[in-house]
């Protein structure tokens, strides 16, 4: 057999077992896009604030969130300046997200940071592209 011709065949062997090889990494995936729950809050009373921000990522977690940002260095482009604190935090899916904030068990812990307006807070969810 010719060698051009057999590297043909092999390498179109190799882009067929790609293929196999990402439809089966993907399978049950093809609807979950990643969606992030940016959050912005003012905190009026960091010592309760802190009681919420102490339990909270444990919760996240089991549900797939991970920490993008955590109130750390910003600069306000457009917008009031009232909130100075930051959060972004990335889910496996907009389902897994909205989950999470509506689960009891972050409820509860979000009292801490609603208690006596110890702080406030804006949080949107939004899926990616």
């Amino acid at each position: 057999m010719d060698r051009t011709v057999r590297a043909r065949q092999l390498r179109t062997s190799q882009q067929e077992c790609a293929l196999a090889l990402a439809e089966t990494l993907t399978v049950g995936m093809e609807d979950e896009m990643v969606a992030y729950w940016v959050a912005r809050s003012k905190v009026n009373d960091p010592e309760q604030y802190k009681k919420y921000a102490d339990l909270a990522p444990a919760i996240i977690g089991k549900f797939g969130g991970t920490f993008l940002a955590r109130g750390g260095k910003f600069k306000i482009l457009e917008g009031p300046e009232k909130f100075h604190r930051f959060v972004v935090i990335e889910f496996p899916s907009f389902e897994k997200a909205v989950s999470c904030h509506e689960s009891p068990e972050y409820l509860e812990v979000a009292a801490h940071r609603k208690k006596d307006g110890a702080s406030e807070l804006e949080v949107v969810i939004v899926e990616s592209i």
